[in-house]
């Protein structure tokens, strides 16, 4: 496992991620799964922000903001880099209770171009 969440912040609308060991990102996605009161997977849209393909190294921290932003990285007080993201969304889609953040790894098995 090469990433792990480490906080859902609601109120401020960003996910921080640690980088447990060297990473590209661009295999990667961040998703928000809606669940109902009894654990059924909500039909809603659901989002998804997939990561630019770029390594991130060990020790470091990638912030995803739902807001509009370009990136940066900046220096944190571990003094690793805290890298930040930006979803470039316009409303708010950690507000409901059962959103859950969720990262996923995935691969191209095959593709056709029509």
């Amino acid at each position: 496992m090469s990433l792990k969440i480490n906080r859902l912040d609601k109120e401020n609308e960003y996910v921080v991620i640690n980088v447990i060991e060297d990473v590209n990102i661009g295999d990667y996605a961040l998703i928000d799964r809606i669940f109902d009161n009894s654990g059924t997977p909500s039909k809603k849209k659901h989002h998804f922000f997939h990561f630019p393909k770029m390594k991130i190294n060990k020790g470091d921290f990638i912030r995803v903001h739902t807001s509009k932003g370009k990136y940066e990285a900046t220096k944190n007080q571990a003094g690793t880099l805290t890298h930040n993201f930006y979803w470039g969304l316009d409303s708010y889609i950690w507000n409901n209770t059962g959103d859950t953040a969720t990262i996923i790894k995935f691969s191209v098995i095959d593709s056709k171009t029509v």
